[in-house]
């Protein structure tokens, strides 16, 4: 699942009515009226702000600048946090926050008690090539 995706849910979950209809009066300038006349969801908006690109995993200043402007301060920490945690630019497939952590700690024990074998120990326990070469960063 996407995480960006599921964090957008995650925030249309959590609008009220009256936020959504804030939301929609904001968007006016970029959305056109009959499109957002049609908006009964968060999800639905969202949709609209992805399909027009106006929100992207890298690009989240409207976003932001929306949630501020509902006063929702937390959302805006949600996706302070989802930015931090390297979520925005990463595939659904990638491992969440803790398993990246004890990813990179499984690296630095490998790159100190192994040595220069450390590519040859990695490829004999299955580790594909491209995270053979994401490990070689951490070393």
């Amino acid at each position: 699942m996407d995480p960006f995706l599921s964090l957008l849910h995650s925030f249309s979950s959590g609008l009220l009515e009256p936020e959504l209809a804030s939301l929609k009066f904001l968007c006016r300038e970029k959305i056109g009226k009959r499109k957002l006349e049609s908006v009964q969801s968060g999800v639905e908006l969202f949709t609209l702000l992805l399909e027009q690109q106006l929100i992207t995993r890298d690009r989240l200043d409207f976003l932001e600048g929306l949630l501020r402007d509902i006063k929702r301060e937390d959302l805006i920490s949600q996706l302070k946090q989802f930015v931090e945690d390297g979520e925005v630019n990463a595939p659904a497939d990638q491992p969440d926050v803790h398993e990246r952590r004890l990813q990179k700690a499984a690296i630095e024990v490998i790159c100190e008690n192994v040595g220069k074998n450390w590519r040859m120990l990695v490829r004999k326990l299955g580790v594909s090539e491209v995270k053979i070469e994401r490990g070689e960063d951490e070393c």
